[in-house]
């Protein structure tokens, strides 16, 4: 049996790409009336941060912004990086008005065949997030999801080892 306090201790220690990448996999598990109330249920949540985000998701939002603040930038740069990760937290799944545009900066990110040299082991966790929350992005067609693992030139693996109990779990 997997108790509570070991799946919360667990998950609290993940990093925070793998943490993303596991919700997003239950999430996928659950039935729609199951969804409908954890979306109310985190719509709840993200009203208690919603005044100081609010002028970051209209800039987020903007073309312009983005082009100007992150299009030119390089993943070498750890405020572009950040400001990456909080573009695609703040992203509307409805505004694909630049999405393409967004695509080819990340593409371009993962074309570099100096990428993963060039960071320490924090650095490529950030990167990790970035093209993790983009996989799982639903402004992305399938086929541009299915792209950024290729585009770093090798697998994004997640491992879950270390959840209590998981040894036991089947699947059918």
């Amino acid at each position: 049996m997997i108790c509570n306090e070991d799946v919360v201790g667990w998950f609290r220690d993940l990093k925070s790409y793998s943490r993303i990448d596991t919700m997003c996999i239950m999430l996928n598990m659950c039935l729609p009336f199951e969804l409908r109330f954890l979306g109310t249920y985190l719509e709840e949540l993200g009203r208690r941060d919603a005044p100081e985000l609010r002028g970051a998701e209209l800039k987020v939002n903007n073309p312009q912004e983005f082009i100007a603040d992150i299009a030119s930038g390089e993943p070498t740069d750890q405020r572009i990086r950040r400001k990456m990760a909080l573009f695609l937290a703040l992203y509307r799944a409805c505004n694909h008005a630049y999405a393409n545009e967004l695509f080819k900066t990340l593409e371009g990110w993962g074309a570099r065949p100096d990428l993963q040299r060039l960071f320490e082991e924090d650095d490529q966790q950030e990167l990790l997030l970035v093209y993790t929350m983009a996989t799982n992005h639903p402004v992305f067609s399938f086929e541009q999801r299915l792209h950024w693992p290729s585009s770093l030139g090798q697998p994004i693996t997640l491992t879950y080892a270390g959840l209590p109990g998981l040894t036991q779990v089947r699947c059918w």
